[in-house]
């Protein structure tokens, strides 16, 4: 089976520093793949790199066999990502946060997104303002993000950032419950 992401010799350098150095990897169905470094090691540039975000210097990014640089919307279909933290609205509630964000609609979506809500453990507090939400709680929130719609593969760029010991854990816990359950695709990225 061929992977669903393969990285080949990316480079990316901003002037005269390189942030990203001839970096080759590939990333299979069902797989969870972690990468982790310290602040400045170049994560979140490959994750960008990978979600198309940015352009390598050098090198290949491909999702399912399509080259994310030369058909973005086509290779990342199915994918959900965060790089860096999630940005929300902070007036409106978490749920309206996930529609308008998704432009979810209809029944399969509203079914699929009440499933996600309930998989995060965030069905009591959706409806509430994103402005009194911890940080866990957000972090939740942007892990339903990229679940939906039908996401196969996610991207997540330090999910686990301004979290407590037991909030770290509780989103690690949610990321393997989920793959396990339903097979998703991890990359994540960890200092």
């Amino acid at each position: 089976m061929p992977p669903i992401l393969e990285c080949r010799n990316l480079i990316k350098k901003f002037g005269s520093r390189t942030a990203v150095n001839d970096v080759s990897f590939s990333l299979y169905e069902g797989e969870i793949l972690g990468l982790a470094g310290p602040n400045g090691a170049g994560k979140s540039t490959l994750l960008k790199m990978i979600t198309g975000l940015i352009w390598p210097n050098s090198g290949q990014v491909l999702i399912r066999g399509i080259d994310v640089h030369q058909q973005h919307s086509l290779a990342m279909r199915q994918v959900g990502a965060i790089i860096e933290y999630p940005a929300f609205i902070a007036d409106i509630s978490g749920r309206r946060n996930l529609d308008i964000m998704t432009g979810g609609h209809g029944p399969e979506y509203l079914a699929k997104r009440d499933e996600i809500i309930r998989f995060v453990e965030l069905e009591d507090r959706v409806d509430e303002k994103i402005c009194r939400y911890s940080t866990g709680m957000k972090q939740r929130l942007g892990l339903a993000l990229v679940l939906l719609p039908d996401s196969n593969f996610i991207i997540l760029d330090e999910p686990t950032n301004g979290l407590d010991p037991g909030g770290m854990v509780e989103i690690r816990s949610l990321v393997l419950d989920y793959n396990q359950k339903f097979g998703t695709t991890v990359l994540i990225t960890s200092h």
